[in-house]
């Protein structure tokens, strides 16, 4: 889960004023370790980091049609 959550704040910092979304799915694969496949134990993963980044204030979460979306703020 650090990994994930690392990976989405620095993705932020690195494009600040850009509006984002992101799905545990994107996430997962987008940012998926080093000699990883992404599967479940990585989509869980990616989730409960957005989850956590939503909690600390840092991603807004919506549901758009039963989807979690992620957005920055």
């Amino acid at each position: 889960m650090a990994w994930y959550k690392e990976a989405v704040t620095r993705s932020l910092s690195e494009h600040p004023g850009c509006f984002m979304v992101f799905t545990a799915c994107d996430v997962a694969q987008m940012f998926v370790p080093p000699n990883r496949t992404v599967g479940s134990k990585e989509l869980d993963a990616a989730t409960r980091a957005l989850e956590e980044l939503a909690r600390g204030g840092v991603l807004c979460c919506h549901s758009v049609k039963g989807e979690l979306r992620y957005i920055n703020d």
